[in-house]
């Protein structure tokens, strides 16, 4: 595909108790190889700066540029992002790429400002919502979790989760069984974010896995976007839809940091 790199203002950044920039800076964008096929594309500031970290992952049959609407506005507000691809029409591998991103994200995320020790978020649209919830919360050996495959260490868990349009309990004839009686990291801050009129994965669908977290002892909060549809969710920052899921994950990150 055709990777454009995008700028957006030209604000010179500031170092405020939450770590982000200025609204509006510069944006750099590019697309980093760890060298087995695995890209990973980088949105962030355009300025000198510890930046919180957030990891961005597509949906079902899509890819890591279908982030970078809402990544791009992410990282005009000073946060860098970092969206893995993997390879979502073969299940057996999804859990080893995401793994293997991840843990690459990590060893050159500082070389564009991107700081571990500053609240992370791990945000996913679709099936990547899905996989953020389960890579996030689940323990990190659990089978079939993005930790199976390829991590030779430790790694930091999300601070904040935003789960946007997931199909947690169907999609089209498939039926699965969201169970996180078992699943850790219950200090993560999670927002479940539904579209009004998604007819992919209907709001049900996130209101019920919310009621599930709950009560095993997580706090989750749904946002039901008005007139949003599965795509405008994410896609088109333009849209007001998008606009206010990066707004949404704009106020976790600085809540979680305060």
């Amino acid at each position: 595909m055709l990777f454009v790199c995008s700028c957006a203002g030209t604000g010179s950044g500031d170092s405020s108790t939450t770590g982000l920039a200025d609204s509006g800076v510069g944006v750099a964008s590019t697309v980093v190889s760890d060298g087995f096929d695995r890209q990973i594309s980088v949105w962030a500031p355009k300025v000198n700066g510890s930046w919180p970290l957030v990891i961005a992952v597509h949906g079902l049959g899509g890819s890591r540029g279908n982030m970078s609407a809402i990544a791009t506005e992410l990282a005009s507000e000073g946060l860098a992002v970092f969206a893995p691809n993997y390879r979502s029409t073969e299940p057996e591998h999804r859990a080893e790429d995401l793994a293997c991103g991840y843990q690459h994200t990590m060893s050159f995320a500082d070389q564009y400002g991107g700081d571990p020790n500053k609240p992370m978020a791990w945000i996913g649209h679709s099936l990547g919502a899905a996989m953020v919830l389960l890579g996030g919360l689940a323990p990190p050996s659990a089978e079939g979790t993005i930790y199976e495959e390829c991590l030779t260490g430790a790694l930091p868990q999300p601070d904040v989760i935003v789960a946007i349009a997931g199909c947690y309990y169907e999609f089209q004839d498939q039926v699965f069984e969201f169970d996180p009686s078992g699943w850790v990291n219950r200090e993560a801050d999670i927002i479940l974010v539904a579209g009004e009129e998604d007819t992919i994965c209907e709001p049900w669908q996130s209101e019920k896995a919310a009621e599930a977290l709950r009560e095993v002892g997580y706090h989750v909060s749904v946002v039901t976007i008005e007139g949003a549809t599965h795509q405008t969710l994410v896609y088109h920052v333009l849209h007001s839809e998008a606009d206010q899921v990066a707004d949404i994950i704009l106020d976790a990150v600085k809540k979680a940091a305060s």
